[in-house]
């Protein structure tokens, strides 16, 4: 499979559309976060089109490569489970969310530091984009768990079955993407993490049938 700028512009013009359907089923304030994901998975993909489609080493090139970094190992780790912290109502389950985002929050202020320190260069590896800043290589492993962890077992703790499926969808295409794209796997992770984001709105439409149901019964 090829990656290029057309697949992450159409990627990101779907999910601004998927992204906006979703919010308007969003019907608490406290979902809005998680409704909100497709429309940031979008932008995120927007961003890594306008990598693909300018000038290496321009400035649309090199401010772009270090936004999506920005978004991708310092903002997602700590969106993710902060969004369904606030959608979820059930207290027991709201306290199992808090080390999640502690961990995310660990993990994106650790890459935030690199990034700062050494800045983010892009390079094209087997038809997808590496990104690449330095830092400690002893901490490869236990980081990038404390970035996955947060981000994948969020929506996998839910009680709601799509929910479950997206967690469960994307632990399944992370290890697709590393072992087929090793090197460039967090850039081709983001991109099947966006697509499975349309679950959300499945999520929301569901919710929605139901509660209209349930008001017709009434």
């Amino acid at each position: 499979m090829c990656f290029s700028a057309e697949a992450s512009f159409v990627a990101s013009a779907g999910l601004a559309v998927v992204g906006v359907a979703t919010l308007r089923q969003a019907e608490r304030p406290s979902d809005r976060m998680v409704a909100a994901i497709p429309i940031a998975f979008g932008a995120h993909q927007f961003v890594e089109g306008v990598v693909w489609s300018s000038t290496p080493g321009g400035d649309p090139h090199v401010y772009a490569a270090r936004l999506f970094a920005f978004l991708a190992y310092f903002v997602w780790p700590i969106y993710a489970p902060l969004a369904f912290y606030r959608y979820e109502r059930e207290v027991a389950l709201k306290k199992r969310l808090l080390p999640l985002i502690a961990l995310g929050a660990l993990a994106g202020l650790f890459f935030l530091y690199f990034m700062i320190a050494d800045p983010v260069e892009v390079v094209v590896r087997r038809g997808s984009l590496s990104y690449r800043f330095d830092y400690p290589l002893v901490m490869v492993y236990p980081i990038h768990m404390s970035y996955g962890i947060p981000v994948m077992l969020a929506p996998a703790l839910s009680r709601d079955k799509v929910f479950k499926v997206l967690g469960v969808s994307m632990f399944l295409w992370y290890l697709i993407a590393y072992y087929g794209w090793r090197g460039s796997h967090p850039s081709v992770w983001c991109y099947f993490a966006a697509l499975l984001s349309g679950l959300i709105y499945l999520h929301f439409r569901l919710r929605g049938r139901t509660t209209a149901r349930v008001a017709i019964a009434d």
